[in-house]
């Protein structure tokens, strides 16, 4: 991170700030109430979401002006729900691996 400040500047570097805050809070929420086992399982399939979560941020980003904040906002909602209808559908019906049946 702080490697990082001096080359991406202070606008990144509050976003990039802001993903190991919010890791550590799940961590101390969640290991007291589901235990360490399940707060891993949480922390290692939830950055597939934190990236869905990033894409719309962007795409708020470059719509506000044009579109409006209406607008923007609502698509910044349908791409996280369309990432996560996406990984969901991969999830499910995803491509195999070839030593699982």
């Amino acid at each position: 991170m702080v490697t990082l400040s001096n080359i991406v500047g202070p606008r990144v570097s509050g976003v990039i700030a802001l993903f190991p805050a919010v890791f550590t809070s799940l961590i101390l929420i969640l290991t007291t109430r589901i235990g360490g086992r399940a707060t891993a399982a949480v922390l290692a399939n939830g950055q597939w979401g934190l990236i869905g979560f990033g894409i719309a941020i962007v795409v708020l980003h470059f719509a506000a002006l044009p579109l409006g904040r209406a607008a923007a906002l609502t698509l910044a909602l349908a791409t996280c729900v369309a990432w996560n209808f996406g990984l969901w559908l991969y999830g499910r019906y995803g491509i195999r691996s070839a030593s699982r049946p």
